[in-house]
């Protein structure tokens, strides 16, 4: 695929296991007649902030599908506990400036948020990373662990990623009463105990009137090489363990990372049900 001109010095990268537990040989599933793998390859392609995209792989036969359709692969190690890893390993043997971890499960990933991601770490010397967040908008997903929240400081930077409720708002900033705590039951003016779901909007809404939001993480990150390479090199840190976010390596190592709020929300395949609806979402759009 035709790409336009790139700006700067930046390669793609596209992890993809084949092992996956939930779904294995998900980059190889066919979606629309092509490899889940190649509808994001294809998209990231089109990023204009990108000189190369490549698929880093531990999977031969992901490496001879991604040449097969044209694109490009370099196999892997095994090993890596994550994609910063795999990302990381392809740093090493390039020698670009940039490095941007594309998710791998994406065929519907926005160029423009690629792009949003690069431009925004290249203007800015005293970030290491740079990625994304949106406002989280359903009230169940505040406390999905599945979703990662992360709050920021008012320049923009990270304080933490967690897969817990943050900030927590324990109180209604009208009243300054506590009581709304999740799992626990509380009264209202009549004396009826608030529900868990009611409970989550009400913290939703405090949460907003503070000048708080909930942010959800975008796992798109874009790097630069010195401290991709730094912070690949250490070992896994107690936070990031915790959490199991790979990205609190950085922040336990001292490095800023940026976070743009954008209104993008991923549309991710981790199972064969989500590649199913994908697949009827995208013939709906006409994609092809």
């Amino acid at each position: 695929m035709k790409r336009r001109k790139a700006f700067s010095s930046c390669v793609g990268v596209i992890p993809a296991r084949f092992a996956s537990k939930r779904f294995p040989g998900k980059p190889l599933a066919v979606l629309l007649g092509k490899p889940l793998i190649q509808h994001v390859y294809e998209r990231a392609s089109l990023a204009e902030s990108l000189s190369r995209v490549l698929v880093a792989t531990d999977d031969e036969e992901i490496v001879r599908v991604v040449k097969e359709f044209g694109g490009e692969a370099l196999l892997t190690r095994r090993d890596h506990l994550n994609g910063t890893e795999r990302v990381a390993e392809v740093a090493r043997r390039c020698n670009e400036r940039f490095f941007v971890n594309i998710q791998g499960d994406e065929p519907m990933i926005a160029p423009e948020e690629i792009d949003k991601c690069v431009d925004s770490l290249r203007k800015s010397d005293g970030y290491s990373v740079f990625t994304l967040a949106t406002p989280i908008e359903a009230d169940e997903d505040i406390d999905n662990p599945s979703v990662v929240k992360v709050v920021i400081d008012l320049g923009g930077s990270a304080i933490y990623f967690s897969r817990s409720r943050i900030p927590w708002c324990p109180f209604d900033p009208c009243t300054r009463e506590a009581g709304t705590r999740v799992g626990r039951s509380s009264a209202d003016s009549g004396g009826k105990a608030l529900d868990r779901q009611k409970t989550a909007r009400n913290l939703a809404v405090s949460s907003d009137k503070l000048g708080c939001r909930y942010l959800g993480h975008i796992g798109l990150y874009a790097y630069r090489r010195d401290a991709l390479l730094r912070v690949s090199r250490a070992r896994p840190t107690a936070l990031e363990i915790a959490e199991d976010l790979e990205q609190l390596r950085f922040l336990e190592h001292g490095c800023r990372i940026g976070v743009g709020i954008t209104s993008y929300h991923q549309m991710g395949v981790d199972t064969r049900e989500d590649l199913e609806a994908m697949e009827k979402l995208l013939s709906g759009a006409g994609e092809s």
